[in-house]
């Protein structure tokens, strides 16, 4: 009878031993999960923080760009102002120049 209950004794302590190594492995086993999931969304974050500096970068350079060309066009807008305001000049300057030559025309007539 001893030999008996000795034999289920350590029966019971090996099944429990088994089972405690069973959850320990189990805990383990969802704390390696938990810290891959963790892994996950860190390298999704990093992913969304890296597409969101792209987006904004693109974001920068497109507007300098058109900054770039409504500066061209305003520099371009005010060249061609320069260039029609000396062609006026030169038209005035020539119409007097005309005048004046009508004049002597007229003086030594």
């Amino acid at each position: 009878r001893k030999v008996k209950k000795e034999k289920r004794r350590v029966v019971s302590e090996t099944e429990q031993a088994l089972r405690d190594e069973a959850m320990a492995k189990k805990k383990r086993q969802e704390q390696l999960s938990e810290s891959d999931e963790e892994r996950c969304r860190l390298e999704e974050a990093r992913q969304r923080g890296a597409a969101r500096k792209v987006k904004k970068e693109k974001r920068r350079v497109v507007s300098e760009t058109e900054q770039a060309l409504r500066d061209e066009a305003m520099a371009k807008k005010k060249r061609q102002e320069q260039l029609s305001e000396s062609d006026e000049e030169r038209c005035r300057l020539e119409e007097a120049r005309q005048r004046g030559a009508a004049r002597k025309v007229k003086k030594e007539k």
